[in-house]
């Protein structure tokens, strides 16, 4: 992670936090800053901002990749018999895998709306150029040198 160079480290500490945890109030109480302090830079340094969201988004990213772990893979769950574990069951959580399609699909179909838009603004502009140079054609076909 590209980090913003601070005096005294604290918030290069409050981003390397900020990446793992997403949490801002939790990353400053770690790192030894205040909130407020956080925010001020926040809305000073148009980088410091950047690195934010940068280090919000690499925490996000984790937790979607820990939550599809847990949908695909599953976690061994410990079975134990007077105390003493004796053997243990992977289970995977159809409940997680529904909601991360559920959320996949709806990605997708903003995607495909985008792509609609794309399209539609491309024929737009393609039949504008096409009016705009038949246009011209016509001006050139009436001016004489």
């Amino acid at each position: 992670m590209n980090l913003v160079h601070s005096d005294d480290g604290r918030y290069d500490a409050f981003l390397c936090f900020l990446s793992y945890n997403g949490n801002v109030t939790v990353s400053a109480e770690h790192s030894g800053l205040s909130l407020s302090a956080v925010r001020r830079r926040q809305g000073l340094s148009k980088s410091f901002a950047e690195a934010m969201d940068n280090a919000k988004e690499a925490a996000a990213d984790r937790l979607r990749f820990e939550a599809w772990q847990r949908a695909v893979h599953g976690e061994d769950i410990p079975y134990y018999y007077q105390g003493v574990q004796v053997g243990s069951k992977r289970r995977r959580s159809d409940q997680l895998m529904a909601q991360l399609l559920r959320v996949l699909s709806q990605h997708e179909t903003i995607l495909d709306k985008d792509e609609t838009s794309r399209a539609d603004l491309a024929g737009q502009l393609a039949d504008k150029l096409a009016r705009l140079s038949a246009a011209d054609a016509k001006g050139d076909e009436g001016q004489t040198d």
